[in-house]
Parts: C-alpha cells; sequence; structure tokens
C-alpha cells in the first residue's frame, strides 16, 4: 500500500540516480521505468477503489 510505497521512495537514493543518470547509466533507468510502471498500477488500483466506492455510495442513495 501506501507505507509500502513511502519505504521505496525512501529506498531510491535519489542523488546517486541523477549522478548515473547523466552517465547514462543504462541499468538506472531500467531502474526508474519499472518505478514507474509499478507507480502506474498504484494509481490504476486507487482509481479503481474509489470508483468502487463511489458506485457503492450511487447505490446506497439509490
Amino acid at each position: 500500500g501506501v507505507q509500502g510505497l513511502r519505504q521505496k521512495l525512501r529506498r531510491i537514493r535519489w542523488k546517486e540516480i541523477m549522478e548515473h543518470h547523466v552517465c547514462g547509466t543504462e541499468n538506472v533507468v531500467q531502474e526508474i521505468l519499472h518505478w514507474l510502471v509499478e507507480l502506474q498500477h498504484v494509481v490504476v488500483r486507487i482509481r479503481y477503489r474509489l470508483l468502487a466506492e463511489m458506485k457503492g455510495e450511487a447505490i446506497h442513495l439509490g
């Protein structure tokens, strides 16, 4: 969940990433891409949950 995401953010050493990124290290670019994909999955999951909750509320109101 959000907690795990925070830990991942903390684990990422941005200074190192930027230094490597400037050097063009392929490995770090791959890591960033992988992390972005994970982030996308989390966003989609949150969106689905919000939509489900909204639908649930609509049913209750109706």
